[in-house]
C-alpha cells in the first residue's frame, strides 16, 4: 500500500496500475457488466460474476450502491459475502443452475445490501460449515 500511495502521490499512474496488477495477477475485468451507481462495486460484482460463472454460477444484480460508501468498507462487505455465496454455490451438484441475486436500495438514507443464494444443505442451521469454526462467523439461512 506504500508503494501504491507513492506512485499515486507523484501521479504516476502507469506505475500504478502495473504494481496493483503485479499483486493480485489479474487483468481489471470489463465493469460495464454492471450498472449499480459505483464504479467500485461495479468492477467488484464482474470480477465476481466471473469467479461464479467458472462454477456455474450466475450473479443478478438489481438496484443501487451509493457512491458515498467508503471503498474500503464497501470492498469489505460486498467482496466477503459475495466469496460466501459463491462457496456455497461450489457445493452444489452439477445438475443444479445456481443464481446469486444482489438486490440494492437506499431505504431512510441507509444503504441496504440483500443477497441470496441456494443453500446446499437446505438446513435452518446458523453455523459456520467452515472447519475452522473459531474464527468464522456465523451464516444466515
Amino acid at each position: 500500500m506504500i508503494c501504491l500511495q507513492a506512485t499515486l502521490e507523484k501521479r504516476q499512474l502507469d506505475e500504478a496500475l502495473d504494481y496493483v496488477k503485479s499483486i493480485t495477477k489479474q487483468e481489471i475485468i470489463d465493469a460495464n457488466k454492471f450498472s449499480s451507481g459505483n464504479q467500485i462495486a461495479d468492477s467488484i460484482l464482474s470480477e465476481k460474476s466471473e469467479s461464479a460463472a467458472n462454477i456455474g454460477t450466475q450473479i443478478q444484480f438489481s438496484g443501487f450502491i451509493s457512491d458515498e460508501i467508503p471503498a474500503v468498507d464497501l470492498c469489505t462487505m460486498l467482496s466477503n459475502a459475495l466469496d460466501n455465496a459463491i462457496e456455497a454455490c461450489e457445493k452444489l451438484s452439477l445438475t443444479d443452475s445456481a443464481v446469486i441475486t444482489v438486490k440494492c436500495a437506499i431505504v431512510q438514507n441507509v444503504q441496504v445490501i440483500e443477497l441470496s443464494n441456494p443453500n446446499p444443505d437446505n438446513k435452518n442451521s446458523t453455523e459456520t460449515s467452515k472447519l475452522d469454526k473459531d474464527n468464522h462467523g456465523f451464516g444466515l439461512y
